[in-house]
């Protein structure tokens, strides 16, 4: 992949509502557990998973 669609891909990823709140919650700097990241979203276990490993891998 070449660094503009890199760049395009990071876009696309945070303009999804639900990753914006995840990086909100971990850019605000305190330390949470998976389990206490979750309590913030009303979805389950599975898909929370699902966008978190999304966006490990955009940061890689």
């Amino acid at each position: 992949m070449n660094g503009k669609n890199k760049k395009r891909d990071i876009y696309i990823a945070i303009a999804e509502p639900t990753r914006r709140k995840l990086l909100r919650l971990l850019a605000e700097g305190e330390v949470l557990s998976f389990k206490e990241l979750i309590i913030h979203f009303d979805m389950g276990l599975l898909r929370f998973q699902s966008i978190w490993q999304s966006l490990k891998m955009q940061a890689s």
